[in-house]
């Protein structure tokens, strides 16, 4: 975990440590309603998180507690379908793994949010993808339907000890 231990660690990111449904019912819906206000918010990036290798997000922005938290908008295979575009420009792939999501649930039981977790699969053009260490926690509203409801995810970056 030689990159989460970096000394470039936000001014005050001690008082950053949002749980899931802090990320949701705050962050991520303020960013789809616009109400950015508030602190925490500069300890989110908007980058496209699919589009970088871990090592290149880890140069693009610091740790707070051994994570890096982006704001990211989903970018569909098809725009008809579901399937998102994970490929990582130069190889590479965000894949989710075998814990596929779990839901965030308001106060009234009913679902609002999705958390999945996804692995990063390293590639060069000539090998094989090789499962690294770098997790992604993507999080995405959701309509009444359990649909996604936002082009936009939260997304929490980091390595696995």
């Amino acid at each position: 975990m030689a990159s989460s231990s970096k000394s470039n660690a936000l001014p005050y990111c001690d008082e950053f440590k949002p749980d899931d449904k802090e990320l949701v019912f705050h962050y991520l819906t303020g960013k789809m309603s616009g109400r950015t206000v508030g602190e925490g918010f500069r300890y989110i990036k908007d980058i496209d998180v699919y589009k970088y290798k871990p090592s290149k997000l880890s140069r693009l922005h610091d740790f707070c507690h051994g994570k890096m938290y982006f704001f990211s908008r989903l970018d569909k295979k098809n725009p008809r379908g579901t399937n998102v575009e994970r490929q990582v420009e130069g190889g590479g792939f965000w894949r989710k793994t075998e814990k596929t999501y779990e839901d965030i649930k308001a106060t009234n039981g009913k679902s609002t949010a999705r958390k999945t977790l996804l692995a990063y699969y390293g590639k060069d053009q000539a090998s094989a993808p090789v499962k690294t260490q770098w997790l992604m926690e993507e999080y995405m509203l959701l309509d009444q339907n359990d649909k996604v409801l936002t082009p936009w995810t939260l997304c929490v970056v980091y390595e696995k000890p």
